[in-house]
């Protein structure tokens, strides 16, 4: 294991890593969302929000006037990463799978290994040909990466996230992430915990 395994995966990538927060959401923004595209974004302090939170086309957030703000205006940020319809079926509104109408990115992460473990596997599996384009640290005790699929339906998805899982899994990664709807954490975006203290949800990597 490298000696600073963090910053050793911050360090190569693609994509150099700006200091503020908010330019670090906005090349998070730039390199993920595609255009022409709606996208879910949800400002909460749960693990797991349950309330729908505003959809945007990828032009509105990538405008001058949110430049470098949203995690302003953002508390504890999620971005459901995959494209959706205008509104969701689940509860309360939430997009569900059923409402996702592009499948790009598959999420990876886990919250039993150690952050320093995290990374290491994350920098293995980039030698070894895995398209990662992006890795987040949560605030907390994980890491979300997202891996690029690019399917041309659900059941595409479903076949490329299983065949990926299917090497991850014993390593440790949580095979409960792998659905179209997931959410990672936004970078830039102070996230509250519980107990009131505060963690910073930081860009780690990005190609």
């Amino acid at each position: 294991m490298p000696v600073d395994p963090i910053g050793v995966l911050k360090a190569s990538s693609p994509v150099p890593i700006p200091a503020e927060p908010g330019e670090q959401c906005d090349a998070f923004l730039t390199r993920i969302l595609r255009p022409g595209q709606l996208y879910n974004l949800i400002a909460s302090d749960r693990a797991r929000p349950e309330f729908p939170g505003p959809t945007f086309q990828t032009e509105e957030l990538l405008c001058p006037e949110y430049k470098g703000a949203i995690p302003s205006v953002a508390p504890g940020g999620f971005l459901r990463f995959n494209p959706v319809v205008g509104q969701g079926s689940g509860k309360l509104g939430c997009h569900c799978d059923r409402d996702i109408a592009g499948f790009d990115y598959v999420l990876i992460e886990s919250d039993a290994l150690h952050l320093d473990l995290q990374a290491t596997l994350l920098l293995k599996l980039l030698d070894l040909g895995f398209p990662i384009v992006s890795a987040v640290h949560t605030g907390g005790k994980s890491i979300h990466a997202l891996i690029r699929i690019s399917a041309r339906d659900h059941d595409e998805f479903r076949t490329l996230a299983r065949r990926v899982y299917a090497r991850l899994v014993r390593l440790g990664f949580d095979p409960s992430t792998s659905n179209p709807s997931r959410m990672t954490r936004l970078p830039g975006c102070l996230r509250t915990f519980p107990d009131k203290s505060t963690a910073l949800q930081k860009l780690l990597y990005l190609a």
